[in-house]
């Protein structure tokens, strides 16, 4: 134990960042495997909103939802990648849950915390049960 600690006080500060980010995209990436394609109600309007947009529908998609921007994101997402809207929406979440790990990890250190500090935080983000556990796996815009 004694060893790990030692090796997190000398790592460089940048290099723990990327490795809790990496973390941080293959948690949201298990997270939104296992789920099964489980989608909760807010979910299933974002999605048609984006397939509407993808048709070229805006009017359709903003009476649908009135905030498109998520719905645009899947939407762009799915046009760049040729994912599925629903797989797009899925990869948006690993990427917004990665941006706000890296985030938080920044804030972080911006409050000065030491590398044990930034270690114990991502635990916490990891662990948190609203975030990761709940939100995380219902492809919301919440991250």
């Amino acid at each position: 134990m004694t060893n790990i600690l030692n090796k997190v006080d000398t790592a460089n500060p940048n290099k723990l960042t990327l490795a809790i980010v990496i973390v941080a995209m293959l948690i949201a990436a298990q997270l939104q495997y296992i789920q099964h394609g489980w989608i909760n109600p807010d979910s299933v309007l974002y999605l048609e909103s984006a397939r509407l947009i993808t048709a070229g529908d805006w009017q359709s998609a903003i009476k649908v939802f009135n905030w498109p921007l998520y719905s645009a994101l899947i939407s762009i997402m799915h046009q760049l990648t040729s994912l599925s809207i629903h797989h797009s929406a899925q990869a948006l979440s690993v990427i917004f849950y990665s941006i706000a790990t890296y985030s938080f990890i920044q804030i972080i250190q911006l409050a000065g915390g030491n590398n044990r500090v930034i270690v114990a935080g991502a635990l916490i983000l990891f662990s948190a049960q609203y975030v990761t556990g709940d939100v995380l796996q219902m492809l919301l815009r919440d991250e």
